[in-house]
């Protein structure tokens, strides 16, 4: 409200015929002493064809406010933005989308500037140094409704400004933003040389052009937000038929602590990706292994003597393992394997529980129906079992 009552106030009492730069003090009952620049420029688009740049600064504030004054009505919603040309730099157009609107739309205050030449923001303190070096100044606001291109003198410009804000402080100012910058600067190559790495890994694993740029801008968000990734691994979807027809994977960001953490994103590799190839070995090494376990836990089972039934329990056994459950185990946890054969009737066996014995000493009792193995008391005998004993 005070930057709108001191603008106002400015506009009653200037002289609109003045093309240099002024510059005054005052004091308001409210806010305070202040000390004001500004400058009356020359716009194309009536009846704002008289706006002003304006600098001012309220002793109890710290902020600096910049803004400029009758150049247009804006109001939010309706694309506004605002570009700046230097007649000592005529091949820059700088430009602002940082920036509010007082409660009228009559001003416009400006925050940063984008720089064209570089990724950084550029300071009000520094955009007011290049104010002291430029004879004039060319702006221009536009939104959805139209345009107004203005140009301010720039002559008397430094000595205004200082009036402001003496030298010594803005210089302060603009090399402590620069020492910020440099840090940061530091902070982004970083960022780059790792997001780098991360890509680079992406690419011997043959994704495609599309997701490797998703993945990278992914990635750089990532370590812009704190995350820190050793390296990644990229894995088959979870869904087994989209990888193996479309190539679809998901990422995993490896953290310091050895963590993964799925990366968000839709990601794609080639059909002659290596995680095929090692798909085919990981498949095959598991079976390998599968194949060593279930001859161990075969080899347990030697004890039943009888082909069928020895196939018989070692199936329900590998069927138990793989079926869905809260405690999960594995076959080579398996220590031995009991049975208890009941319900003897009709000439053979019609139950047995299946007793799996785990290295940890936990149990798990599975009951099957056997009768159609048609085994008898005379086969049981010969195997050195009895009915309704663990054997």
């Amino acid at each position: 409200m005070k930057k709108l009552l001191t603008s106002i106030t400015l506009l009653l009492i200037i002289n609109v015929n003045a093309q240099n730069w002024k510059f005054e003090s005052g004091k308001s009952d409210f806010d305070g002493k202040y000390k004001t620049s500004y400058v009356i420029g020359k716009g194309n688009n009536f009846p704002y064809n008289k706006p002003m740049l304006t600098i001012n600064k309220f002793d109890n504030n710290e902020n600096l406010n910049f803004y400029v004054s009758g150049a247009g009505y804006f109001q939010e919603g309706t694309n506004a933005g605002i570009k700046f040309v230097f007649d000592n730099e005529p091949n820059v157009i700088y430009s602002s989308y940082s920036f509010t609107f007082s409660s009228d739309g009559k001003i416009i205050f400006f925050d940063t500037f984008n720089d064209p030449n570089s990724s950084f923001k550029i300071s009000k303190y520094e955009f007011l140094e290049k104010l002291k070096k430029a004879s004039k100044l060319s702006i221009r606001t536009f939104d959805k409704y139209g345009s107004n291109d203005i140009v301010f003198s720039l002559t008397g410009s430094t000595k205004a400004i200082n009036f402001i804000i003496p030298e010594k402080e803005i210089n302060d100012k603009i090399a402590l933003i620069e020492n910020l910058r440099i840090k940061e600067k530091e902070k982004e190559k970083l960022i780059n040389e790792k997001v780098a790495k991360i890509v680079e890994i992406a690419k011997k694993e043959k994704m495609g052009e599309t997701y490797l740029s998703i993945l990278e801008s992914t990635i750089e968000k990532e370590y812009k937000n704190g995350k820190s990734y050793k390296t990644i691994n990229i894995k088959p979807t979870r869904k087994k038929s989209m990888f193996e027809t479309y190539g679809y994977v998901d990422v995993y960001g490896v953290l310091e602590n050895g963590e993964e953490e799925e990366i968000y994103g839709t990601y794609k590799v080639e059909m002659y990706s290596p995680i095929f190839e090692k798909r085919e070995e990981e498949k095959q090494l598991k079976a390998e292994k599968e194949k060593i376990e279930k001859d161990r836990i075969y080899s347990l089972l030697e004890k039943y003597k009888i082909i069928e039934l020895k196939d018989f329990i070692l199936e329900k056994i590998i069927e138990e393992q793989k079926r869905t459950s809260l405690k999960k185990w594995k076959l080579n946890e398996v220590k031995n394997v009991n049975a208890i054969f009941s319900e003897y009737k009709y000439g053979k066996v019609w139950n047995l529980k299946i007793i799996i014995n785990l290295e940890n000493g936990e149990k798990i009792d599975k009951d099957e129906y056997i009768y159609s193995l048609k085994i008898t008391k005379k086969q049981l005998k010969g195997i050195g079992a009895k009915l309704l004993e663990e054997f």
